[in-house]
């Protein structure tokens, strides 16, 4: 909603809206579509990282949680 809200305010259309509830529909599909958008590229981005790395750091935590 606070995200429609600042579309709206930032996006003011032109000329007056002949059907503000059609408008208001509208502004909210392109919200929700860009971050479904946005949510797909994230899912699909791959993120490498180091299995060693990982397992010293949760040693290390390990430790610290049992001192």
């Amino acid at each position: 909603m606070q995200t429609l809200f600042l579309q709206l305010l930032k996006d003011r259309p032109g000329e007056e809206v002949r059907d503000p509830r059609q408008y208001l529909f509208r502004a909210a599909w392109n919200v929700l579509h860009n971050a479904n958008l946005r949510a797909l590229r994230e899912r699909n981005r791959v993120v490498s990282w180091d299995n060693a790395g990982f397992e010293a750091y949760s040693e290390h935590l390990s430790v610290l949680w049992m001192e």
